[in-house]
């Protein structure tokens, strides 16, 4: 795709700097996505996952829908409350309770389009496109069938995914906050409320009973993992001092008490404005996840039909303190037979969340109320 034209001095340092550190592709922050991507939640997802769904038959169709809409279908069996006799009688007992279920619709879709026109490739120059190749290498994977796609077509699909990854985070946070149940520190009724944390003192130190918290939260829900904990910049502030705090300085070993609680914790400023200034979300893992589907896999089987040509493609971001995590997505190229062709390129997102319901474990003593997902605040 060379046109032939000389690169100019200040593109080749431009391209040589974005290899640099410091100097590549900064995304926004998207906790939410990265804690409902858990690698704690490996197994709900893989649940979750069509493909699993399908070879088990809970995958099927959304009917009556214009566009097909896949729905996985999980099944729970909470406890239930039993009336204890205090004597041997004779009396019929209660009949079995079947299991509940529970259907995770991949409904929520995102996407944007890029347009090559035959100007657009003329102007490609050999060297930008080794740059660009080099610059993406480990950040974007194609597979698209008969079709090459230009690493200048890959390094524009990544200049704009920033805005297609921020929205997606912001659908996965909204669905957090409304699966935030009952807590039971707040007692067995009405529990719903947020709680308040003392997380610094007046001198500026921080307050260990943002840790007996967490510790009480776990013990009293019985967390079978480490709490998933999604905040602001208060949040971030907090658990950054478990890396710099001096026992000596503040008359407390905070060292140990951090380390006898290990919290994954990501960082997501939109808490404060979706949830509340200072507020925590903290989620029991199994609670929720998040998980996308292969339209081009599972839904449209062809390669191509007519002048489109349909592939995928993988993702990956990273994130400062958090470890870099992928995400799958569709990706499909229409051809244009125009006088000049060109082509359309539009990398797309279809995905579902699971959050698990009110009383999933228990219908009594307050578990009613519980998903598994909690919010608090740190004064």
């Amino acid at each position: 795709m060379a046109s032939g034209l000389n690169i100019a001095a200040a593109r080749i340092a431009t391209a040589a700097i974005n290899h640099t550190l410091g100097n590549r592709k900064k995304f926004s922050p998207l906790g939410a996505v990265q804690a409902a991507r858990s690698p704690q939640l490996s197994e709900l997802i893989k649940e979750m996952n069509p493909k699993n769904a399908k070879n088990d038959n809970r995958l099927s169709i959304i009917q009556g829908q214009s566009t097909p809409q896949a729905r996985v279908t999980l099944n729970y069996r909470p406890q239930h409350e039993a009336t204890v006799k205090t004597s041997r009688t004779v009396a019929n007992g209660s009949n079995p309770v079947g299991a509940t279920a529970l259907n995770v619709d991949y409904n929520t879709h995102r996407e944007l389009d890029l347009t090559y026109r035959t100007v657009d490739l003329m102007a490609l120059e050999k060297e930008a496109e080794t740059y660009l190749q080099k610059l993406n290498a480990g950040q974007l994977t194609v597979n698209l069938p008969g079709f090459q796609l230009l690493s200048d077509m890959g390094d524009q699909i990544m200049r704009k995914s920033d805005s297609v990854l921020v929205n997606v985070n912001t659908s996965v946070l909204t669905a957090i906050i409304s699966a935030v149940g009952g807590n039971l520190l707040l007692g067995t009724s009405s529990n719903t409320a947020v709680q308040n944390i003392q997380a610094f003192n007046s001198d500026g130190s921080v307050n260990p009973n943002v840790m007996d918290w967490f510790n009480n939260m776990r013990t009293v829900h019985q967390f079978e993992g480490r709490p998933i904990v999604i905040g602001g910049l208060k949040a971030l502030t907090y658990f950054s001092r478990k890396k710099i705090v001096s026992p000596a300085a503040i008359g407390y070993d905070f060292a140990k008490v951090f380390a006898e609680l290990d919290v994954e914790f990501y960082y997501d400023p939109l808490v404060d404005t979706l949830s509340g200034q200072d507020h925590i979300i903290v989620i029991d893992p199994g609670a929720f996840c998040m998980e996308t589907i292969a339209e081009h896999e599972d839904v449209i089987m062809q390669q191509k039909v007519a002048n489109t040509t349909y592939g995928s493609a993988t993702i990956s971001v990273a994130q400062t303190d958090a470890p870099t995590f992928s995400l799958d997505m569709d990706i499909r190229v229409k051809e244009e037979d125009l006088a000049y062709p060109q082509w359309t390129i539009t990398p797309s997102i279809h995905f579902g969340t699971f959050a698990r319901p009110a009383g999933y474990h228990k219908n009594y003593d307050g578990w009613e109320t519980v998903t598994g997902v909690f919010r608090a605040k740190l004064i």
